[in-house]
């Protein structure tokens, strides 16, 4: 959920981290190659909203209230499983959360001899042959 309201003397953040190395980042036809890929510049735009007389007046009412704003925040996370067993069962537990920042979306995807291999590109994933997953997510079960 977009937050669409102004927001008054907030601190936002964005973290992003990077890997140590850049084998998963770039595909070479030359395995032999080393990437390295250097980011220069980095953008992230943010609109500033200048607003009329009465609308600060508005809002330096809000603020002098001191009123809570309840504000949801997206968080995404990579849990990642590096080697699955030769099985045709498995069953993998992931970390709970408290209840307010109970995941609301689960991604799963298959890769395959992907990792640090540069002439492969990280970007495609596998079809493994999956006939049947089931979800627990929030005490639901999905199919």
């Amino acid at each position: 959920m977009n937050y669409k309201k102004i927001l008054v003397n907030v601190k936002q953040e964005l973290v992003l981290l990077r890997s140590s190395d850049d084998l998963n980042a770039v595909i070479s036809t030359e395995a032999t190659d080393v990437p390295k890929v250097e980011i220069n510049k980095l953008s992230w735009n943010i609109p500033h909203i200048s607003v009329g007389i009465s609308q600060e007046l508005a809002l330096t009412k809000l603020i002098d209230r001191n009123v809570d704003i309840i504000l949801g925040f997206r968080s995404w996370e990579l849990v990642e499983f590096p080697e699955l067993t030769e099985t045709n069962r498995h069953n993998w537990p992931v970390k709970t959360t408290t209840k307010l920042e109970t995941p609301r979306h689960i991604i799963v995807a298959f890769q395959t001899s992907r990792r640090n291999n540069v002439s492969k590109d990280m970007s495609k994933f596998d079809h493994c042959n999956i006939r049947n997953i089931k979800v627990f997510l929030n005490s639901e079960r999905y199919p």
